[in-house]
Parts: C-alpha cells; sequence; structure tokens
C-alpha cells in the first residue's frame, strides 16, 4: 500500500501518478486506489461453449497494484494489475477457443471508468513476461529470465516444433464442421515455474487461485498423435502461455473454469488526488443508498407501529 504519509502529503496527491512512478514515489507492487463503478456483462453460450454466464461489479471489492508504465495511442499511463482473480469464468471447445480471448477481455472491460481508465483487458503472458524480465528468443527455441541468461525456463522441449498430423481439427475448422487445411501443427505452448524466477515480482504473479490468461497456444503430444488448444493460464506456481487444453484436434471438448485478472492503464493526466476523490464520491453514494434504504425500512416499521397501535384501540 502507498506509503500514509506520501497518501496525506497534498503537494504529492496533485502530482501525475506517472510522474510519481518516474520519481521512485510510486513502486511496482504499490496498491492504488482505484474504484470500479457499477458495471455487468453477460458471456453467450455461442462465444464461451458452456453456459450464458453474468458478471457484475456491484458489491465487488478488488485491489490494484501497479507494474509499470506503457504507451497507449502514444501517451505514457500507469499500469495496474488486479491484485487477486474474481470471478470464475468457464471456457470449453472450440467457441471457447475462438471467442474466448474476447470474451476475457469483454468481461475485464467492466472494471473500466470513463475519466479514469483509457484502456481495460485481461491479462496475456506478454504482461507476466515484461514484468518478470522473461525472453521468449524464438530463433533459438529458448526461454530464459534475463536475470539468469544462461538457464532455459521451459517446460516443454518441442517449443515452435513443427508436427505433422493427418485428418485433424483446429478449433476454426471444426467450427466449419471440416477438418484442417494443412497436416503441419507448431507447438507455440510455453511453460515456466515460481521456483525457476528470480525477483520479488513473481510473488504478483503466482498466486493461490488459477487465472485465465488472454493468450492463445497449443501443445502438442506427439506420442498420442494429437493437439490441444486454449487460452493460457497461471496455476499456482505454473504459468503456461496457451495449452489450457479446452479443444483437442480430434474433436475433443473439455470444460475449465479459472478467474478473471484484469490490467488497467490509467489516463496519463491523472493525479493522485483525482483517484481518492473518485474513492470519496463513491463511498459517498453508497452511504446515500444506505440511508435510504434504512429510512424507507423505518418508515415502514412506522406504519406497522400506526396499524398495531389503531388495532389495540379497537379492542
Amino acid at each position: 500500500m502507498l506509503n500514509e504519509k506520501i497518501v496525506k502529503n497534498e503537494k504529492i496527491r496533485e502530482r501525475r501518478l506517472v510522474e510519481l512512478f518516474d520519481k521512485g514515489i510510486i513502486e511496482i507492487g504499490d496498491e492504488i486506489p482505484y474504484k470500479h463503478e457499477r458495471k455487468s456483462y453477460l458471456s453467450p453460450v455461442h462465444k464461451n461453449g458452456v453456459i450464458d454466464q453474468y458478471f457484475s461489479t456491484e458489491s465487488l471489492e478488488v485491489k490494484w497494484q501497479a507494474i509499470g508504465i506503457e504507451r497507449i495511442s502514444g501517451r505514457r499511463c500507469l499500469k495496474l494489475i488486479m491484485k487477486q482473480p474474481v470471478f470464475e469464468f468457464e471456457l470449453s471447445g472450440a467457441e471457447g477457443c475462438e471467442y474466448g480471448i474476447g470474451e476475457l477481455d469483454k468481461i475485464s472491460q467492466i472494471f473500466a471508468t470513463e475519466v479514469v481508465t483509457l484502456k481495460a483487458r485481461n491479462v496475456t503472458i506478454e504482461d507476466i513476461n515484461k514484468l518478470l524480465d522473461i525472453v521468449v528468443d524464438k530463433e533459438n527455441h529458448r526461454i530464459y529470465q534475463k536475470k539468469n541468461s544462461m538457464e532455459d525456463i521451459n517446460w516443454y522441449e518441442d517449443f515452435l516444433t513443427i508436427f505433422n498430423m493427418k485428418r485433424h481439427y483446429t478449433p476454426g475448422s471444426y467450427l466449419k464442421n471440416e477438418y484442417a487445411s494443412s497436416d503441419e501443427i507448431i507447438q507455440t505452448c510455453y511453460s515456466y515455474n515460481k521456483d525457476d524466477i528470480l525477483g520479488k515480482e513473481k510473488e504478483i504473479i503466482f498466486l493461490d487461485k488459477p487465472y485465465w490468461l488472454s493468450s492463445k497456444g497449443t501443445y502438442v503430444v506427439n506420442n498420442m498423435d494429437r493437439a490441444y488448444y486454449g487460452p493460457g493460464v497461471v496455476y499456482r506456481n505454473v504459468t503456461c502461455a496457451g495449452g489450457s487444453n479446452i479443444f483437442g484436434s480430434h474433436g475433443e471438448c473439455i470444460k475449465r473454469n479459472y478467474g478473471i485478472r484484469t490490467i488497467l492503464y490509467l489516463s496519463h493526466d491523472i493525479t493522485l488526488n483525482a483517484l481518492l476523490k473518485m474513492i470519496q464520491r463513491e463511498n459517498l453514494a453508497n452511504f446515500q443508498n444506505l440511508l435510504g434504504k434504512l429510512k424507507a425500512k423505518r418508515h415502514e416499521e412506522e406504519e406497522i407501529i400506526k396499524e398495531m397501535e389503531q388495532l389495540i384501540k379497537s379492542v
């Protein structure tokens, strides 16, 4: 959490968040006091492959951490990540593969506010790689961390290997009710373990609750002559770029159920004070709503008391 002295310092509160990060006042992992609005989204069955699924931010308490600066539409913005995943979102089959990432991002967009956020989406493997300084060396088929470049951390030795399979499906071809147009399948899935990563930043990524990554991947099981497709996932101490295996090349449809973890980009000119005032306005609105409910309940109780008094008098 941001130091209390920082929050109470009026001069610091009036400075842009980007400036505070540049000067080291805000650091990676610091909690940022962002408050979402009340929004909802319905993910339809034909987009997730399971069932209509409804998500709402109402009554949801979410904390956010700073994880860096990125440019959005040419502007440098503070990048936040949801501290803990929320919801449970189920994906399955070819529909989940083809449309699941779009649905993950649409669910994440309900945490955006018009004035404060420039963009909202679900977290990707690229976000994680950037935070952890992971290098994906496609030329040499290696995955390693810059701090320890001699050590290959990828679990899958066949990364970017091309395999040949006859009469198989891809998610797209399955939806068209036809076999894939090419016999070639490239293994794009890769994975690494928390224990192989250096640096305190990994504590931000590896959590008890598993969550989806908006990153597609293909995992090939060569000795079984089949491949599996799906978005990525962070499952406790392991992160996997693709290979959640919700669809198999023989037409298998497998259900997977993981959390949502949103990435937010705050507007470049937003100050800490603006965020704190937004929370104050939200709290005031909540108090007013609660007061209205209490008054309505009191009025209802007073009416009941009057009716009972009249009944007593009439006896």
